[in-house]
């Protein structure tokens, strides 16, 4: 039940132009064969019926401050999918959002850098690259450090990665994209692609700019980010959504890849919709994230293995203990953004699941020294308490 809206024929095939010579490399696109695997039944979380398919009759209209577009394109009949209505609080410290609990670092970039200190991605064969992900998850941490110390070194440094970031973008329309130069050959992908972690990050830091200071600007930008998570699949033009056989939208980290339905380009995706919609109070963007938070609802157990750790994603049959922890955070994260309790459920069956085993490995450049290999539980001051009874997806095989 894959949605294919815009884009067809010429039009999308002269966006893949642009975004060849934007990079100066070769078709967005993934090799042939890398179709989506056959659908398994998911295991249904504790009472949780499956989310209803809600297509609107007539979009939402709105605009806002500083960009007079925003929303006006009408969703497309393919962007029906399974939605549940949430609890959303109508705001969320940033804190309890992404970055998640990290600290923050020097205001400096950190890992390899360029003559004017942003940084870059080293590849295997030791290439640097700019990436929207490196980028916008340098540049948020930076925001976290200005949150936290009132140090306006932070906020120049966010802000002068959010700069390189709008030198590398590429607007299709009134959707912006941040493709990325290099070849991903594990993953199957072909420069220039994009994923929904990169434009996710992306989406939360202008976001964020915006509601720091208030320039038209960023919340244009960010707008333009929105507008490509809108994209739903399609066989000539860059996408990261799309959805499943039983109609869940899913945000994709490898859009077309060998790896499928990963969890923590998807989860940071909805929370960055979440950021969005706080910003802007949306309709369309509140229909997107609840498509995005339903879809965790009700397939999220599929991550868990009792007693072990979570899948990295649903496509191949793959676990890392560090991403292990990246769920948990997000997990929890997700229970603040949605005001559903049920999300912090599961991320304490995620901790259980690896209590006593070996320490997290942790590998990141920004981490604190001595950061604790469990973060503290969730409780009902600090964000939605659990719920009572069987933690989601116990019955699930390992």
């Amino acid at each position: 039940m894959d949605g294919m809206v815009g884009g067809r024929g010429a039009h999308a095939r002269a966006v893949a132009v642009v975004l060849a010579i934007s990079v100066g490399v070769g078709a967005l696109a993934a090799p042939a064969g890398a179709g989506s695997p056959t659908p398994t039944p998911a295991p249904t979380p504790t009472s949780v019926p499956a989310a209803p398919i809600v297509s609107p009759s007539t979009p939402a209209l709105t605009t806002f401050p500083g960009d007079e577009w925003a929303g006006d394109r009408p969703p497309s009949p393919d962007a029906a999918f399974r939605q549940r209505t949430f609890p959303l609080p109508a705001s969320v410290e940033w804190h309890r959002l992404f970055p998640a609990g990290r600290w923050a670092g020097p205001p400096e970039a950190t890992g390899p850098v360029d003559a004017e200190g942003l940084p870059m991605r080293e590849e295997a064969d030791g290439r640097l690259w700019y990436t929207a992900t490196n980028l916008g998850i340098q540049a948020l941490r930076r925001l976290e450090g200005y949150r936290l110390t009132g140090d306006r070194a932070y906020l120049d440094s966010a802000r002068r990665m959010a700069v390189k970031l709008r030198e590398l973008a590429v607007h299709e329309g009134r959707a912006t994209w941040l493709p990325f130069p290099y070849d991903d050959r594990k993953a199957r992908m072909q420069a220039p692609w994009v994923n929904a972690l990169g434009q996710g990050v992306a989406l939360s830091l202008f976001s964020r700019l915006h509601r720091l200071e208030g320039d038209p600007a960023d919340l244009a930008f960010a707008v333009g980010l929105f507008e490509s998570f809108r994209q739903l699949r399609r066989p000539d033009g860059p996408w990261v959504s799309e959805l499943d056989a039983d109609g869940y939208l899913w945000f994709e980290h490898y859009p077309a890849g060998v790896r499928g339905r990963v969890l923590n380009a998807h989860a940071y995706a909805v929370l960055a919709l979440r950021d969005y919609w706080q910003e802007t109070g949306s309709p369309e963007a509140r229909r997107w994230l609840e498509g995005g938070l339903a879809t965790l609802r009700d397939k999220g157990a599929e991550f868990r293995r009792p007693g072990t750790w979570s899948r990295y994603n649903l496509r191949d049959p793959v676990a890392h203990a560090n991403y292990h922890l990246f769920h948990v955070r997000q997990l929890r994260a997700l229970g603040f953004a949605s005001g559903d309790p049920w999300f912090g459920a599961l991320a304490e069956a995620f901790v259980e699941d690896y209590r006593g085993k070996q320490p997290w490995r942790y590998h990141d450049a920004d981490a604190a020294p001595n950061a604790p290999d469990i973060p503290a539980r969730m409780t009902p001051d600090a964000g939605p308490a659990p719920d009572a009874g069987p933690a989601p997806g116990a019955s699930a095989a390992p």
